[in-house]
């Protein structure tokens, strides 16, 4: 799911079917952190995505949060909207912008 809320946009990633303890929120952006016994699907891995998602968010000056009830996880991120840079503003892009077609911008539908 993804909205626009004035000058942020908010991306919503839904998982039925699974509730993580509420003991746990609190560390599941924490490095190298996964939930005792919470692979139903035995998939293993080292518990740095999540992690790295977060610091990614925060570079973009947003924010990520996850809630967890009624056999639903939802993580969500709010990031700010900003005006795009032309690439003719940038010297690195200004070799390359000639390669390029000009694009269209694409922006998240408020009805999603």
């Amino acid at each position: 799911q993804i909205r626009s809320r004035g000058t942020y946009a908010l991306f919503r990633v839904s998982n039925t079917g699974v509730e993580l303890p509420q003991s746990e929120l609190p560390h599941i952006f924490d490095k190298f952190y996964r939930i005792p016994h919470g692979d139903r699907w035995k998939q293993g891995g080292t518990g740095l995505g999540l992690a790295l998602v977060k610091r990614l968010v925060e570079q973009m000056e947003g924010q990520i949060w996850v809630e967890s009830y009624d056999q639903q996880t939802r993580f969500s991120i709010e990031i700010p909207i900003r005006a795009p840079v032309s690439p003719a503003s940038t010297p690195q892009a200004q070799d390359t912008a000639d390669s390029y077609n000009e694009g269209t911008d694409i922006l998240p539908s408020p009805d999603l």
